[in-house]
This record gives C-alpha cells, structure tokens and sequence, in this order.
C-alpha cells in the first residue's frame, strides 16, 4: 500500500530514516483500513476470540492509538480533552453508532493529525505529553509501527475467518448492491477470459490489446487454455447474478514461464475486476478468498507480475505479498507466503 504521499517502503529505501518510517506507518494504517473492505456491517463487528477484538474494534482502537501516540504525547492534550476513553482495551468497545463509515472516517482523521503533529519535528525531539515521560519521536514511531503491525495480524486472522466460507456471505458494494465471492468451475472460463483481457489491458496510456490476439499470443493465453486444469484454483465475484471479477492460480513450468515466474512449484496469479465494480472491494475479497482456498489445499506460495505504475501493485503489498525481483525495467515479481 502507499504511503499518503503515494509511495510505497519499497521506494523510499534511500531516503532519511524518518521518511522510511512513515512510510511504513502509512502502509500499516492503510491495511488496517482495508481490513473492512467488502464487509457488512455484521461482519465488522463479529466476536470470533473471548475478548472484546473485531475488526471494526481494531480501526477504532486504531484511531485511538493515533492519538494518544501523536496527540496526548506530542500536544499534551489529556485524553479527557480529547474524548477518549481512559484505558486502550475500553477503545475495542463498540457502541450501536459505530459503523463502517464512522470508524473510517475517525481513523482517517485521526492519521490525518498524526501527519500533521510530526510534521515540523524531528526523530530526536523529545514529546512529553505522555505519562511514560519525555519520549524522543523516534521511539514513539517504533512504538506506533510495532502496534499497528500486531493489529494488521490480528485484523489478518479475523477476516480469514469471516471469509474462509467461500459464497457463504453476501457483502455490499460502494453503492449499496451486494457481491459475493465462490469458486470459479469450468462454465466460468468465457469469463475468465474477459478478465485477463481487462488485465492486460489495465493502463489506458496502452492501445488495448485484442481479445482475440490475448487469448491466443503465447505469454498470455497460458494463463487460462484448457481451464480448468486439475491444479487450477479461483474465485467469482458475483452481483445481482453477474460476473463482476475473478482472480485465479495456476501452475506453469518452467520452460513455459508466466511473467512472474517463481519456481514451478508456485502458481502464478490472475485478477482482474470490472471497470464499474474497481475500488468497491472486490478486489481485496478476491485476493483473500483465494488465498484462503490456497491455504486449505496446501499451497505454501503465490506469485504474480505486476507493473510498478499499477496501482494494483499498493493492494498487493498490503496484503502481504513482497517484492522478490525487480530485474525487470517496468514491473516486480511479487510473492505471497502463505504459512
């Protein structure tokens, strides 16, 4: 995911240190955000563990944490004064007001003061605001960084879980109209087909490749010839009885190579999503229940080739998948460890 200036960590390796941490502060607050994608409201607020944790509890203790880290601790501000409840586990309680909508909007201006806190200072300025005494910024990023990554764990699992039943959940798009994710089957290949046309078409600067000349040039047609093959994996993502994206695994040799090529051992990703349904989610949901599908059938790894002016690439990162080469001029090869 980008940074709020639209970088990503992997392209401020070269730049000061309290640039790279904000970078990765950013990426953090990002997918915590993103954890809510596609969900219902029910979902959000779903208890699957003893303690009070769902995931729109984590975007609002998030939202919290941004400002007793940057608010109490730089502007000395008591959380009193501030609104807040005095204890960080009270922060996970929900209350019937609490939406998708309301936690998104507190959290995003809650990180939107956080930048404007740190702004003018530097790692080694000393914040005294905080009752654990004067903190240098430096330690407060760590300390904020190390939180968020442990919440983005947290926010990991519990979304698996409330995705794992692939087609069992109906979740809403921007606009009010449901979509449901369920397994891709062989009557789904005309569609694929559209799909990995709209990938391979995503930069409007290129003159669109055919369908036709897809669906049949060699680097590209291997992805879907002969769906389904018996080691072939992929969702649907269905509205109101229409396709509206899907995104799928396979496994090539290696002397017949998908441009993210890993080992043959890795199968290689596809996703695409139609251009009236992009931003909604879809995507995001996608990824995950395959990954989930993957998972229970033992797969340890995916990869996928995504080109570095693809914004696509930012979801990718913040759902885990990692830079492994970017030998090539225009585009990273990217992995997915599943666990």
């Amino acid at each position: 995911m980008a940074s709020q200036q639209g970088r990503t960590s992997y392209d401020v390796t070269a730049e000061p240190l309290q640039v790279q941490l904000e970078a990765f502060l950013d990426e953090h607050r990002a997918a915590l955000r993103g954890c809510l994608d596609g969900l219902t409201e029910e979902q959000a607020r779903r208890r699957l563990v003893p303690s009070q944790t769902t995931l729109l509890g984590l975007v609002k203790h998030a939202a919290y944490a941004e400002q007793v880290w940057f608010g109490e601790a730089i502007t000395g501000r008591s959380r009193e004064e501030m609104g807040l409840p005095p204890n960080a586990a009270d922060a996970f309680l929900l209350t019937p007001e609490d939406s998708i909508e309301s936690a998104r909007r507190a959290h995003d201006q809650a990180c939107a003061a956080s930048r404007r806190a740190t702004a003018g200072l530097a790692l080694d300025d000393v914040l005294t605001g905080h009752w654990l005494g004067p903190l240098p910024l430096r330690w407060v990023y760590l300390h904020a960084l190390r939180e968020f990554a442990q919440h983005c764990g947290h926010a990991d699992i519990l979304r698996e879980q409330i995705l794992s039943e692939v087609g069992d959940e109906q979740v809403p798009g921007a606009g009010g109209t449901g979509y449901s994710i369920r397994p891709a089957v062989a009557a789904d290949a005309g569609f694929l087909g559209d799909m990995l046309v709209e990938a391979t078409n995503w930069s409007a600067e290129w003159r669109p490749k055919s369908r036709e000349h897809i669906l049949s040039a060699a680097d590209t047609a291997h992805y879907l010839t002969g769906w389904p093959r018996g080691t072939d994996l992929g969702v649907i993502a269905e509205a109101d009885g229409q396709s509206v994206g899907a995104a799928w695994i396979r496994f090539l040799p290696e002397t017949d190579p998908g441009y993210g090529f890993v080992a043959a051992d890795v199968p290689e990703l596809t996703i695409g999503v139609a251009a009236g349904w992009r931003g909604r989610g879809v995507g995001r949901a996608l990824l995950r229940a395959l990954a989930s599908q993957a998972r229970a059938r033992g797969i340890g790894r995916i990869s996928l080739s995504v080109e570095r002016k693809n914004h696509a690439q930012r979801l990718y990162l913040s759902e885990g998948y990692r830079i492994v080469d970017s030998s090539d001029p225009q585009s990273d090869t990217m992995v997915k460890e599943l666990g």
